[in-house]
């Protein structure tokens, strides 16, 4: 069984233990401050997958960043330019002036 720095991962395994031990799914849900659905989803990932299914999944599917690479390297270019290089009359920019040339050049 490999080690866990994630304390995540630990509570998990904590909540299969308390099942295993005949705790209730309220119970180890009141005892982690998690909706019961929750407990029930960490044990039948247990159930299903074994030591696998208590680790944290790195990506969930969740949506696609909408700032590419290439916007990211080109946001960052502007920041650390002057301003004055792009028509304003300051020293730094404020986020609504760095957002409006971000747009302007993506």
């Amino acid at each position: 069984m490999e080690k866990t720095n994630d304390k995540r991962e630990y509570r998990r395994a904590i909540a299969v233990f308390q099942k295993a031990d005949g705790k209730t799914y309220d119970y180890i849900a009141r005892e982690h401050r998690v909706h019961v659905r929750t407990t029930k989803k960490w044990i039948n990932d247990y159930v299903k997958k074994g030591i696998e299914g208590l680790k944290i999944r790195k990506n969930h599917g969740g949506p696609k960043p909408r700032i590419t690479e290439e916007s990211k390297e080109i946001i960052l270019s502007v920041l650390f330019n002057n301003p004055r290089l792009f028509g304003y009359l300051r020293l730094i920019f404020n986020s609504l002036e760095l957002s409006t040339i971000s747009l302007q050049i993506c």
